[in-house]
């Protein structure tokens, strides 16, 4: 009986110290960076969305239109 406890002891303590590693990594913040996207016409935009990027809470002026976007949604929008 006494080895089945120190199996026990020993697979708490193992699962204490793995969950307290996991929990204190600080996770990956993604960056934002301001962008300004020069697309006018609905087509344009369609495209943008079809390459998977869902632009929301814009700044749409006449000529261009302002966005907020992580270093991912940049990456698809280059490849749009």
């Amino acid at each position: 009986m006494n080895y089945f406890y120190k199996i026990i002891l020993t697979a708490i303590i193992f699962i204490a110290f793995q969950s307290i590693h996991t929990f204190s990594q600080e996770p990956q913040k993604e960056t934002y960076s301001q962008v300004r996207i020069f697309a006018k016409t609905e087509a344009e935009f369609e495209k943008i969305e079809s390459a998977g990027l869902h632009i929301d809470h814009a700044v749409k002026k006449r000529d261009y239109t302002d966005v907020w976007l992580s270093k991912s949604e940049i990456e698809l929008l280059k490849q749009s």
